[in-house]
């Protein structure tokens, strides 16, 4: 049946209802374990992702917000013979690269970088070959064959092909490194990010041809966008031409095949703390559950510490980073004379943005930051809690970290906030102690709103309203039952039972 006849209570613009005009349904299959809905549809146009997700929101509000089923659309198409692989590729590349994003921005970016090319059946992934290349790379490819086959009825095969970054005399910057083999995979890992100008080298896979050979860049993945012109050309191997592109890092020059080309400087920015400018967009730091190679994220620094290493020369600076979806700990080595300045502006309670590279401590074993590229000051991102009611409550109840395990907040961050709230009063109410009442009394000082007559009138009004829940003995009962006569120094026996 066709879509709208299905559906024919369901509402929407006349562009969306224009795309699903031709689209037939095939089934609908509700799960009772997980109150999903999926719809089978099938048509002769391919819809693009962002088309399927709008139709899914319409479906989802209009027909099944009320017994709370999400809704999922399962497209399969019958092409006609102008589409093949590569032109499916070439007109939703942009389609495909949105439904990847939803699986991860690492798979996202991966995709995103890759060089793509077809040959007969077979679609080639040409991949940095590194720790992110080798682990992401078959998922993408097993992602991509089974979305040809199910959705396109294309039965092709996606095979990934490793090239590689090789440094010059480029040592990683890390202390806890012994062995030479550790050192030689600390060299490869850090040499594969281009962290320095250096010769692209090419791992050919399936064909026994030579894929295109890219320099590494300052930003991680290749960005096809951002490639410079200076490292584009032809350049004849296997007998074929191959199309080769370099992209410029943030400084200095590096060497394309034969060629050499000039990097990319990044202007000047005066958030940088330390290192240098970078690119890029943060990542959740929730998603960093592997070594997955370089990293931009940001976050509040909850705490820091620095050790002198034993040579004096440098010092060791270990410090946690939290956005609030997971916390990881950065690590950097810094030159001793250097340590004080960064200490000053590195230091608990700073937000920061920072770009290293996220790998398993050789030391610790345990995912940390390292190889810091450079770290920003910026601003507190977080959204703070407000009162928006019109008549503000009192409230007469609150405990503070003084009722032990019953709450953490110290008494100045709780009357300030009921302040902040427009709240007139607030009521604590400790069990059995009365030691916050201080830091309550003075939390509050009208002096310090002298320049803003409105919140030095609230702050002289404000009340706090001192409280305790206490805790009552019975006085008609005797103190002391069952006694013998004995003196209060006489021995005695505890006999505990506990109530397990």
């Amino acid at each position: 049946m066709q879509f709208f006849e299905v559906f024919d209570h369901i509402r929407v613009d006349a562009e969306l209802a224009g795309i699903y005009e031709n689209t037939e349904v095939i089934k609908v299959a509700a799960s009772r374990k997980s109150a999903a809905v999926t719809v089978y549809i099938a048509g002769t146009r391919p819809i693009e992702h962002k088309d399927i997700k709008r139709m899914e929101y319409q479906l989802q509000k209009q027909l099944f917000s009320e017994i709370g089923n999400t809704v999922s659309l399962e497209a399969k198409y019958s092409l006609s013979a102008q589409y093949n692989p590569e032109t499916i590729w070439r007109l939703y590349e942009g389609s495909i690269l949105e439904e990847v994003m939803e699986q991860g921005a690492i798979e996202y970016t991966l995709l995103k970088s890759a060089k793509i090319s077809f040959e007969s059946n077979v679609m080639y992934l040409d991949l940095r070959d590194s720790f992110i290349g080798r682990n992401k790379g078959a998922q993408l490819c097993a992602f991509l064959e089974s979305m040809y086959q199910q959705r396109y009825g294309f039965m092709i095969q996606v095979r990934p092909r490793y090239y590689k970054v090789e440094e010059e005399n480029q040592e990683p910057d890390y202390e806890f490194v012994r062995s030479d083999e550790l050192k030689n995979s600390a060299r490869r890992e850090i040499g594969s990010y281009g962290q320095a100008g250096g010769t692209a080298s090419v791992s050919a896979g399936g064909n026994g041809q030579a894929g295109p050979a890219r320099a590494g860049r300052e930003g991680g993945f290749p960005d096809k966008a951002a490639a410079g012109k200076a490292g584009s050309g032809a350049q004849k191997s296997g007998g074929q031409a191959r199309e080769q592109k370099g992209a410029p890092s943030d400084s200095g020059s590096g060497t394309f095949g034969d060629r050499k080309f000039s990097r990319k400087k990044l202007p000047d920015d005066p958030s940088v703390i330390y290192g240098r400018n970078f690119e890029g967009e943060p990542i959740p730091i929730s998603e960093i559950q592997d070594e997955i190679g370089e990293v931009v994220i940001q976050g509040k620094i909850l705490s820091f510490e620095d050790r002198e290493l034993k040579s004096g020369e440098k010092t060791l600076m270990i410090f946690a980073v939290t956005d609030f979806t997971d916390t990881i700990l950065v690590k950097i080595f810094a030159k001793t004379e250097q340590a004080g300045q960064i200490k000053s502006v590195i230091k608990p309670g700073a937000f920061v943005r920072l770009k290293g590279m996220a790998l398993l401590d050789r030391y610790d074993h345990e995912l940390s930051v390292g190889s810091v590229t450079g770290i920003k000051s910026i601003g507190d991102f977080t959204v703070r809690r407000t009162d928006r009611s019109e008549h503000k409550r009192v409230e007469l109840h609150a405990h503070t970290m003084m009722s032990d395990m019953d709450a953490v907040v110290d008494a100045k961050t709780l009357v300030k906030t009921a302040f902040k709230w427009g709240h007139k009063a607030i009521a604590i109410t400790d069990h059995g102690v009365v030691q916050s009442f201080p830091d309550a009394s003075h939390a509050i000082n009208p002096k310090d709103y002298k320049d803003d007559e409105e919140m030095q009138k609230r702050a002289k009004e404000f009340k706090v309203i001192y409280g305790m829940e206490a805790y009552l003995v019975d006085d008609v009962k005797d103190i002391v039952t069952g006694d013998q006569g004995q003196s209060l120094d006489a021995p005695c026996v505890v006999f505990d039972i506990e109530t397990t």
